[in-house]
């Protein structure tokens, strides 16, 4: 078994408003609401790292668990912005609560990885001990505030969230988790890095962290390509998934995650807060 002990989180203090981006994209800040959802989002500053936000959630977990980084037998973390491609933040977050031994994983994954995280920490648990898991994004860096960019630029901001995940106790109980993946879909909505695609013009100084313009979150223009996915049906499941959800049915909760571009993930876990 598996439980959610603790949450922790860390949002940058700078607040960007529609008002305030609405200018750059060539948009309404009423049409950013509109079709969004979204009032403003948090901003990291610039010596903020993916690493650096992680650690702030990861420590507010820890107090409030009433946990130290010397209980986890497992840390993972899943982020699809990393500052570097490897390592990733994972071992520095390690690293900086102090840990020289303890497994530390990353997830390259954004928007589901976190829940992709809880799923696996919901099965490594019993074997490993306590897992920390951290969900950690800096997306104000790979989005251009250009019109070009509107349809994504809008969406994005920077963050962090973490969750321990305990064998023995907590205020729920994780039942079951799901997990698909269509990678049909995987050149909708795409973040190409410096590194992996060659850029040639190399890094320059007090920049290394970010890719060059053309190399941020592309394709922008297949948004309807990629609406359309996201509203598609869920895929189907196999009969022994079927059983195995029917067993389930007692669970008094479910944390969902909507279908998204980049693999079209498709995770729910299911919670049993009576237990």
């Amino acid at each position: 078994m598996a439980y959610l002990r603790a949450f922790g989180s860390y949002l940058p203090p700078r607040r960007v408003s529609n008002r305030e981006i609405a200018p750059l994209v060539g948009a309404a800040p009423e049409w950013i609401l509109e079709v969004t959802g979204i009032e403003e989002r948090r901003y990291a500053a610039d010596e903020d790292t993916v690493a650096g936000i992680g650690l702030l959630a990861a420590r507010d977990c820890l107090e409030k668990a009433g946990a130290t980084a010397a209980d986890l037998g497992l840390i993972l973390v899943a982020s699809g912005s990393s500052d570097r491609f490897c390592p990733g933040p994972a071992s520095q977050i390690a690293a900086a609560l102090g840990l020289a031994s303890t497994p530390a994983l990353d997830i390259p994954v954004a928007s589901a990885g976190s829940l992709i995280g809880l799923a696996l920490a919901a099965r490594l648990a019993p074997a490993m001990g306590r897992v920390l898991v951290v969900g950690a994004e800096i997306m104000s860096r790979r989005v251009a505030l250009t019109p070009e960019g509107k349809n994504t630029a809008i969406l994005f901001g920077d963050g962090a969230g973490a969750a321990l995940v305990d064998p023995e106790k907590g205020f729920a109980r994780i039942a079951d988790s799901c997990l698909y993946t269509d990678g049909a879909a995987a050149e909708i909505l795409l973040c190409a890095t410096a590194v992996l695609h060659g850029w040639a013009g190399g890094y320059p100084a007090g920049v290394a962290q970010d890719p060059p313009r053309h190399q941020r979150i592309a394709h922008p223009q297949r948004n309807r390509s990629r609406r359309r996915r996201s509203l598609s049906s869920p895929p189907s499941q196999s009969e022994s998934d079927r059983a195995r959800r029917r067993g389930r049915q007692g669970a008094q909760g479910a944390v969902l995650h909507q279908y998204r571009p980049l693999w079209k993930h498709l995770l729910g876990l299911l919670i049993d807060c009576g237990r």
